[in-house]
């Protein structure tokens, strides 16, 4: 697999987040995107799998994609330099 200029991700390393193994990092990813099928058509579905595999494994519970009125209560004002 050879890298391209206009790639979005190095592909070496996104798989390496799978496994070590590029081949065994290709099969686990296949299997990870089969499992998901279909599953990109709902609205929810994106927020669901950042909360699911990122935010909640860091215990990230005051983050998430759609901001809550809780989170803007607790919105940081900003300034101007």
């Amino acid at each position: 697999m050879r890298e391209r200029k206009d790639d979005l991700v190095e592909r070496n390393f996104f798989f390496a987040q799978f496994s070590e193994n590029k081949d065994v990092a290709m099969k686990e990813y296949e299997r990870f995107v089969k499992g998901r099928m279909g599953q990109g058509h709902r609205e929810d579905f994106y927020e669901e799998v950042v909360q699911r595999q990122i935010l909640r494994p860091l215990q990230m519970e005051s983050t998430g994609v759609r901001v809550s009125t809780s989170m803007l209560r607790r919105l940081a004002t900003g300034h101007n330099i």
